[in-house]
């Protein structure tokens, strides 16, 4: 229409935009349009102070999403940590239930893992819709670059399969109580050969029995599980005291643009991240970890250094070693960012020692030493279902640790290379313990003789 104007020499149409064209249409197809006295729609931008109430909105939107969030993460940490360990716990007192030494766990008692799997289903969609809902436009273009929001179907198998490997961890004092036999005198006698019979790990097991140990390790999971699930039903936002004062006190670090996006600030998506964790929601505490860390930019025009262009004139010097790496001014805020690194590091490190050393290496090298000990004892069925524990042990320790060291310090790439070397050492002597005639190996002397084992 406009070029036709022009051709014939008459002014052109206004053209509106389509948020305008709607606003005039709501108008004028209401009972009282066109009627005296009714204004038409501002078309002007918001003032400062409509500004500052739609931010104040969108901050509270953020922490109702935030919220909801939380109870799904509580669902399936109650579902983890009290309902499991209870059905596992029944299996010792009902006979149809209980496991045995030739066909290892009951099958029937595998259908409880149906229906925590369909929990599980329902509560990470939940969840994870809530926890995009907590990231603004930009971010999500970030985090699809990255790949992240891709990640979600691998993460969301990973969940299910932590959800079987716990449960197998928590059956397995039982099946080491109905076949223990003379397991511990063998351990000993097997220690005794390396180190001598008057070492102390010797007359501890002369003393205790293989599942009291087993037993050990499973309450110290349990217990780590119940710290988290304690934490996640006291959570508490770092910054909820600054979203309920007044609208005028929000910052452009703690709030959203003008358009009523929510923006938590980085270290509560942190807090969000740990406490998915131990919920056993891996794709929402990968999503909520990256959102955190996307909080650290903060938009800056880089006046100082003549706009966009200027800016990227300077990372061409540096590229072109003309210039420093000093000379380039990040997008980050570095009180914000200090902040996320430290929770992000203190995060990483209690997770290694909690989630993955306590509540999963201590049970699979427990489980490796088992199979050792009561190979001939158990049948093979047994053997394959432990084997199969072993194996889903070491692949959760393995891409637990891969996926989570997005920054690693020092301490936490010990806590890393020890739980990843001792899922190595359990892989290699799961495979010596087919192939050695004995069925006992170690690291230093090899296979052990079949007469000096007893």
């Amino acid at each position: 229409q406009a070029t036709r104007a022009q051709r014939a020499g008459s002014k052109p149409p206004t053209i509106l935009s389509l948020r305008a064209f709607r606003s005039q249409a709501m108008f004028w197809s209401s009972p009282s349009g066109g009627q005296p006295g009714q204004h038409l729609p501002s078309l002007l931008p918001a003032s400062a102070d409509s500004r500052q109430k739609s931010q104040a909105a969108g901050g509270m939107a953020g922490f109702l999403h935030a919220n909801s969030l939380l109870e799904c993460l509580q669902q399936q940490a109650i579902l983890l940590w009290v309902v499991l360990p209870i059905f596992a716990l029944s299996q010792g007192l009902i006979p149809s239930l209980r496991p045995t030494c030739s066909s290892g766990a009951a099958d029937v008692s595998y259908i409880f893992l149906v229906f925590a799997v369909g929990a599980y289903t329902f509560s990470e969609a939940q969840a994870w819709s809530s926890t995009k809902a907590l990231a603004s436009a930009p971010e999500m273009m970030v985090l699809r670059t990255f790949g992240v929001l891709r990640a979600r179907k691998w993460l969301f198998l990973f969940g299910m399969l932590e959800i079987i490997n716990l449960y197998n961890d928590l059956t397995f004092p039982l099946l080491s109580y109905h076949c223990q036999g003379e397991l511990t005198q063998k351990w000993a006698a097997s220690l005794a050969q390396q180190v001598g019979p008057d070492h102390f790990g010797v007359v501890l097991l002369r003393r205790i029995h293989v599942w009291h140990l087993s037993a050990f390790c499973t309450v110290a999971s349990v217990l780590v599980g119940l710290h988290g699930l304690f934490k996640l039903l006291n959570f508490q936002f770092i910054s909820e005291g600054n979203y309920a004062q007044s609208s005028s006190q929000y910052t452009p670090m703690t709030m959203a643009s003008s358009d009523g996006d929510c923006r938590i600030p980085g270290e509560d998506c942190m807090q969000i991240s740990y406490v998915a964790e131990y919920a056993g929601v891996p794709s929402v505490a990968r999503l909520s970890q990256e959102i955190g860390l996307q909080r650290r930019y903060v938009f800056d025009a880089k006046e100082s250094l003549g706009g966009a262009l200027g800016s990227a004139r300077i990372r061409e010097g540096v590229l072109f070693g003309k210039l420093n790496r000093e000379s380039i001014h990040e997008l980050r805020d570095a009180e914000q960012q200090e902040r996320v690194d430290d929770a992000l590091s203190l995060n990483l490190r209690s997770f290694l020692v909690g989630k993955v050393i306590i509540g999963n290496v201590l049970q699979m090298w427990m489980q490796v030493m088992f199979l050792q000990l009561a190979f001939d004892k158990l049948g093979g069925e047994a053997r394959g279902k432990l084997v199969a524990r072993i194996a889903l042990s070491v692949t959760h320790v393995i891409f637990r640790t891969w996926f989570k060291m997005v920054k690693c310090d020092c301490c936490a790439l010990v806590l890393a290379s020890f739980a990843v070397s001792v899922a190595v050492w359990a892989c290699v002597k799961a495979y010596f313990v087919f192939t050695c005639s004995s069925h006992e190996w170690h690291l230093l002397a090899g296979c052990i003789a079949a007469q000096s084992a007893v």
